[in-house]
């Protein structure tokens, strides 16, 4: 399969169909998986404002980064209030979704290295799920 294969460029190892905007390829298609699964924002149920993709775990560590479970859809005022109550946050977080909060805290426990074609294809995967 094209996908599990990697070429050799530039003098080092990249996945096949990501390029060198390898994070932003993932962002996008993580995003849309989120988006796919989830209704309206996930905090106050709302289906009439703009939503956004909004991180349990921060964005800057790539082991949970593209992890769905990690991710949610929000409003943009829910999505603020996350980062402005993150107490709260989290607790309505375990609250509404103890088993992804428990594999979180699981994942959380040790190190990872990041597979980014691995990622991908698991992404595909889910996607084809909702559609």
């Amino acid at each position: 399969m094209a996908d599990e294969e990697a070429v050799k460029k530039s003098g080092r190892l990249r996945s096949v169909g990501l390029g060198k905007n390898w994070k932003m390829a993932l962002d996008k298609l993580c995003r849309e998986v989120v988006f796919a699964r989830d209704d309206g924002c996930q905090w106050c149920g709302r289906l009439d404002r703009q939503m956004q993709w909004a991180h349990v775990r921060s964005r800057r560590y790539l082991s949970t980064r593209w992890d769905t479970r990690n991710s949610l859809k929000l409003c943009g005022g829910c999505h603020l209030l996350w980062h402005h109550q993150p107490l709260e946050a989290i607790d309505w977080f375990n609250f509404k979704f103890p088993a992804r909060a428990k594999a979180l805290r699981l994942h959380n426990s040790g190190t990872h290295k990041v597979d980014k074609t691995l990622i991908k294809l698991a992404l595909e995967q889910e996607l084809n799920k909702y559609r």
